[in-house]
């Protein structure tokens, strides 16, 4: 499936970077997020931390509609994961032991929902807020 585009035809992501690593123009908001090892009912499976630090939380960050944001992601993981949102656009691998930046631009306000494509514990992978959740844009 290709990426959504904007009414201007723009790709909601722009990942790809420049030679040196920069981007053309600052993004609006950048969010950081990890992937940390938590403990969980199911052992210490790996999952997604929120900017806000907390663990479980069904929304992983909120941004505003319409504005460019880069989403920074420290994988403190031995494992790859993937930070998947169809209704974004997105379909990011993150490597193991790394750190991986994207850019999307926001839509209309609504919940967006996104996961891991990558089996990496039971428990992780079906309960909302670990491996997958909501990202929110509001007005």
């Amino acid at each position: 499936m290709p990426p959504a585009t904007l009414p201007d035809g723009r790709p909601w992501v722009s990942s790809a970077a420049g030679s040196d690593g920069s981007h053309a123009s600052a993004p609006s908001v950048v969010v950081r997020v990890s992937i940390d090892g938590e403990k969980t009912p199911g052992g210490t499976e790996p999952a997604y931390v929120g900017p806000s630090g907390t663990v479980g939380a069904p929304i992983l960050f909120s941004v505003k509609a319409q504005t460019e944001v880069e989403v920074v992601v420290v994988n403190h993981d031995t494992g790859p994961h993937t930070f998947d949102a169809p209704t974004l656009g997105l379909d990011v691998a993150i490597p193991a032991d790394a750190t991986t930046t994207f850019r999307f631009h926001t839509p209309g306000p609504g919940t967006y929902q996104w996961y891991c494509d990558v089996p990496c514990g039971p428990w992780v992978m079906s309960h909302v807020g670990y491996m997958k959740g909501e990202v929110m844009v509001v007005s």
